[in-house]
């Protein structure tokens, strides 16, 4: 008890006392495992890499979903009814990566720079207000349907984020040169957040 309370008011064992009893031999402790990181401090270099990967995927293929409503405009206007599939398909892979991107933004694994935090933030929101048009275009039967299926008005906020994240982490402001090499990372930064455990 005395070693324990340090600090309290206690009489000394005699001599005799503290020599006489051979030493309790002092138990091995097992090697500390080193903790599971819970979460990384992104450097400038890496929130610029995080964040192509995030949003190169649904770039790509918002232009895909243009390209596909381009396709079938002039017959539209004309007064015919174009095959809606190409917008289907296009806007069900965009709204899958919207989601997918989504949940990395909110992934409290990375910390993103100070700087930027709250840009992202504006780009995520914006993917989700996007999601309820994305699944009526997905749904839809006719190229009508889907051709009025129009896009909500982002904020000033959501509007200037994805420039001004590109001029904060210094990526070119060209989002297809810039994406070169960063196709296939949104399903890969996906994976990784699944594997450890923090999506679906």
């Amino acid at each position: 008890m005395c070693g324990v309370l340090a600090l309290a008011a206690c009489t000394p064992a005699a001599e005799s006392d503290m020599t006489s009893a051979a030493p309790s031999p002092s138990p091995t402790r097992s090697p500390t495992p080193d903790p599971t990181p819970t979460s990384h401090v992104l450097s400038i270099a890496e929130a610029g890499e995080l964040y192509l990967d995030i949003v190169c995927a649904s770039n790509a293929t918002g232009t895909d979903l243009e390209g596909a409503f381009e396709d079938g405009e002039s017959e539209f206007l004309a007064g015919g009814d174009p095959d809606v599939s190409a917008v289907n398909d296009a806007a069900a892979r965009l709204a899958d990566q919207y989601r997918k991107a989504a949940e990395l933004f909110d992934d409290d694994y990375f910390v993103w720079p100070d700087e930027v935090r709250d840009l992202g933030g504006h780009v995520r929101d914006r993917m989700i207000a996007d999601l309820g048009t994305l699944s009526s275009m997905t749904n839809a039967v006719t190229y009508r349907d889907a051709y009025y299926a129009s896009f909500g008005q982002p904020t000033p906020e959501q509007e200037s984020a994805a420039q001004e994240i590109r001029y904060v982490l210094d990526l070119p402001s060209d989002t297809v040169a810039s994406c070169a090499g960063h196709e296939g990372g949104l399903q890969e930064r996906y994976d990784a957040f699944l594997e450890r455990g923090e999506g679906e």
